[in-house]
């Protein structure tokens, strides 16, 4: 399940001295920085961090909110690596290896 980033971005925001000012259309509130006197639209739900940081950048509290965790790193493969050999076949059918 993803996760939601509304909740710590209004208290964020009220941290700020932001307001709420009224329903906006398509799922977005209507809020007001204080700082600037600027009116912007905040989505009603928020899962995308991005537009979390995005709303955040608007009223000058850009990196207030945590980096994403890292995603798991992945197994090491079974196949052996081929970086740095080529192959070259030519029309008699024999081949040849070199190392780079």
């Amino acid at each position: 399940m993803p996760e939601i980033f509304d909740y710590r971005l209004h208290e964020l925001m009220r941290g700020a001295g932001c307001v709420f000012v009224r329903p906006g259309s398509g799922g977005h509130e209507i809020w007001q920085c204080p700082n600037n006197g600027r009116r912007f639209a905040v989505p009603i739900r928020i899962v995308s961090l991005h537009t979390a940081a995005c709303v955040l950048g608007q009223i000058g509290l850009a990196g207030s909110l945590p980096a994403r965790r890292s995603p798991r790193p992945k197994p090491p493969s079974d196949r052996p690596s081929t970086t740095g050999t080529i192959i070259t076949i030519d029309g008699g059918g024999s081949s040849r290896r070199s190392e780079l």
